[in-house]
């Protein structure tokens, strides 16, 4: 595996989803990142918007997160070795 460091933002976007389908969470990647990696990065975000598709509890996905290095703080997550930082958004359905 390539150093998170070295990660472009669309290789990250995949580890992060891949790591946690391995962990039973089912996310998409939305928003400015996935605009970003669509139009060949005309757009640049620093930010990886994933939809929380099943709604898994927070709980659980700050757990998992710190399996592979992220901080919660606030509403993102954050790791020492890169820029991008991660928000998960949650659908609410009727």
């Amino acid at each position: 595996m390539k150093p998170i460091n070295k990660m472009t933002q669309g290789e990250l976007g995949a580890y992060v989803q891949s790591y946690l389908r391995d962990k039973g969470i089912e996310v998409i990647l939305s928003g400015g990142a996935a605009v970003g990696i669509y139009s060949n990065y005309k757009y640049v975000s620093k930010d990886l918007d994933f939809v929380n598709v099943f709604a898994k509890n927070r709980r659980i996905i700050r757990t998992a997160m710190a399996g592979i290095g992220f901080e919660e703080g606030g509403r993102y997550f954050k790791h020492p070795e890169t820029e991008f930082f991660i928000e998960f958004l949650q659908v609410l359905l009727p």
